[in-house]
């Protein structure tokens, strides 16, 4: 993209990972590697319980898109929101991305209880012990906790650990 790209451009990242360093040096971020390798400052992230199915078919979700920068935030809310997508500013940008990328890890977890019907109060405590430890390894990355109280974090928990529609859901199901 750094040659198809200028400082003007916006680039919002919709994935959700986490690349480690070599020989434990921490890890960084999509937005951060973006940020290295785009000539833009103009970067994004987008997270939320945002299952691809039911967007296509036209149910109603929202989702939240992170960014230093307002305009950044403006553009896309512009951009993307209509009549059943609606779409939430927030600038905790590490907030967002982490909570995207660490409810992926509690969904596999949550699909293998569905795999092994360990029942319903199990499912929910793991969703809510879930929420309780991204929320806290987050904060003391520098994250802001009500980030994890929205769309970004409870939402896309929640829809992620207990939809048949999940990827992740799936893998620890099967």
């Amino acid at each position: 993209l750094a040659r198809h790209s200028d400082a003007d451009d916006i680039v919002v990242s919709a994935t959700k990972g986490i690349e480690g360093r070599s020989q434990g040096a921490g890890f960084r971020l999509m937005s951060e590697i973006l940020q290295e390798l785009l000539p833009t400052e103009r970067i994004g992230v987008l997270s939320g319980p945002n299952l691809a199915e039911e967007i296509a078919d036209g149910h109603y979700t929202g989702t939240v898109v992170a960014s230093p920068d307002p305009a950044v935030c403006e553009t896309v809310r512009t951009v993307l929101r209509s009549e059943t997508f609606r779409v939430y500013e927030n600038h905790d940008v590490y907030g967002v991305e982490l909570a995207g990328a660490l409810k992926n890890i509690y969904a596999i977890v949550c699909g293998i209880a569905g795999g092994l019907s360990v029942g319903q109060n199990t499912v929910a405590m793991l969703v809510t012990r879930s929420l309780a430890e991204m929320s806290r390894f987050a904060v003391s990355l520098g994250a802001n906790p009500f980030t994890f109280l929205g769309l970004a974090g409870v939402g896309d928990l929640l829809v992620t650990c207990t939809s048949p529609l999940s990827r992740n859901y799936q893998l620890g199901y099967r």
